[in-house]
């Protein structure tokens, strides 16, 4: 039975060093290279087997990383539909063995396949979920994070999920019960910190986001966001030079990170520092050419 939570966690498993990615052991150039070997794997073993269901989930989840939904979508019914039909046929084929002496086993099967396909199941609406929270499609995200829910009640995940969906939905207040919740049962995945802090953060509360993402920075120093949300904080009560300095760190973890820029911008203005401003005004530019938010900035300083 293959590891289904492997894929869906890509975005921790995937670890990038420089401008290589790592991941399941393997390096590669890009993460979307590592995600297309993966695909080339589960491609060979369906060559083998076209009804190997737990491939033809695998792949399912793989592109639905890569936003191709349609595809990923197809493959992730199929693959439930098949799950289906073996866990029927499995059942089927213990109760015409019953009062035999093989029936014990068969009857093992069934259990067996009936964990794999709520296993299975599990994976698929979550990687559904979070394809509809892209699309914005947020009534259908938690429809499906629901459905995983009841499979498994004790998925912190979905939990944290649903925070997040909330959270875009700008029900912040909300939200946060809703990671709480997946913190309680020991999901400690960085993102249910980080978008737990971004909540607190819009219902006016920084100095519970600060702590909320001292837990993230402890173990992961090169979280760009997460810097970044720290700085929002501080820039909330006033303190810009922290603010400064945070803004300063998420850019030092992803150079290309064209919030950080644009903000650290503003945070310079904000203590009448505008000729250390513009540089990073005009980087946040250049990230984001067009962006008329930056652009009424850059004219402010040109008054």
């Amino acid at each position: 039975m293959r590891n289904f939570s492997r894929v869906r966690r890509a975005a921790a498993d995937t670890v990038k060093s420089g401008p290589r990615v790592y991941r399941a052991g393997m390096r590669f150039e890009t993460p979307e290279d590592a995600i297309w070997a993966e695909i080339g794997f589960y491609d060979s073993e369906l060559e083998r087997d076209p009804g190997d269901s737990s491939a033809m989930l695998s792949k399912g989840l793989a592109l639905n990383e890569l936003r191709r939904y349609d595809e990923g979508f197809e493959l992730l019914d199929r693959a439930m539909a098949l799950d289906r039909k073996y866990l029927k046929e499995a059942v089927e084929d213990a109760r015409a063995g019953e009062g035999s002496a093989g029936r014990g086993r068969k009857v093992a099967i069934a259990r067996m396949k009936r964990r794999h396909m709520r296993a299975a199941a599990e994976s698929a609406h979550l990687s559904k979920a979070a394809a509809m929270q892209y699309m914005r499609k947020y009534p259908e995200a938690l429809s499906h994070i629901k459905r995983a829910l009841k499979l498994n009640p004790r998925n912190g995940e979905a939990y944290c999920m649903i925070g997040c969906v909330l959270d875009d939905m700008e029900r912040p207040s909300k939200s946060i019960k809703w990671f709480d919740r997946a913190l309680r049962l020991g999901y400690v995945h960085p993102a249910a910190y980080y978008r737990k802090a971004h909540a607190l953060n819009n219902c006016m509360r920084p100095r519970e986001a600060v702590k909320c993402l001292r837990e993230v920075l402890g173990a992961y120093q090169g979280y760009a966001d997460a810097h970044y949300e720290m700085a929002t904080s501080y820039s909330l009560v006033k303190d810009q030079r922290r603010a400064i300095e945070c803004y300063k760190r998420a850019i030092e973890a992803d150079p290309n990170h064209k919030k950080a820029h644009e903000y650290l911008g503003i945070a310079y203005m904000a203590v009448y520092q505008d000729e250390l401003a513009r540089p990073y005004l005009e980087r946040a530019l250049e990230l984001a050419p067009g962006d008329p938010d930056v652009l009424e900035v850059i004219g402010l300083l040109e008054d």
